[in-house]
């Protein structure tokens, strides 16, 4: 399968509960497109930025070096992506706005140590977790996300399955089991 990176894609649905007006709002579930691209800038400038100066240096340890397919860097199981910049989650009609709904919290995988706390019940939190990534290869801290593993995304009252949909911007990087 083709290695995950960033500035790959997060796609699936997400069902959320939205007040519908009836004789009184009500919850009620309706789906949701996810669609979110991985990675972080900030994460992605700081390694622009960082290594450079790592490499000139003296210590620079090769075994902590970012891993990088064709130039972006690698995503390991625990990653956390957010639909913010892609398509964010907003009401649907014939919902008028978000029904409080509890969330549950996130596991702890890959290089997720200490998971986030619960979101607020307020509106969805528009995230997806990097569960699920090969059994055969690891760097860093985690195993690496491929073409077609599944993550888990923010619905409710449980995370729903979305699907990374890696696309290669050079010779594609094939990452075994």
């Amino acid at each position: 399968m083709i290695g995950c990176k960033d500035d790959d894609l997060v796609v699936g649905m997400c069902m959320h509960m939205e007040l519908v007006p009836m004789p009184a709002p009500t919850p009620t579930p309706l789906p949701h497109p996810f669609l979110a691209t991985v990675g972080d800038p900030s994460r992605a400038a700081a390694q622009a930025v960082g290594q450079p100066m790592k490499a000139a240096s003296s210590d620079d340890d090769l075994a902590k070096r970012p891993v990088t397919i064709n130039g972006a860097l690698a995503t390991s199981v625990g990653t956390i992506t957010k639909n913010s910049t892609a398509l964010p989650h907003v009401p649907l009609p014939p919902g008028t706005g978000w029904a409080p709904m509890p969330k549950p919290p996130k596991p702890m995988v890959g290089i997720l140590e200490t998971p986030p706390p619960p979101d607020l019940p307020v509106c969805p939190a528009g995230d997806a977790l990097m569960d699920a990534g090969s059994s055969a290869v690891n760097f860093g801290e985690g195993a690496i996300v491929r073409l077609g593993d599944t993550c888990a995304s923010c619905s409710e009252p449980a995370r729903q399955v979305s699907t990374v949909i890696a696309v290669p911007v050079g010779p594609p990087v094939l990452v075994r089991g």
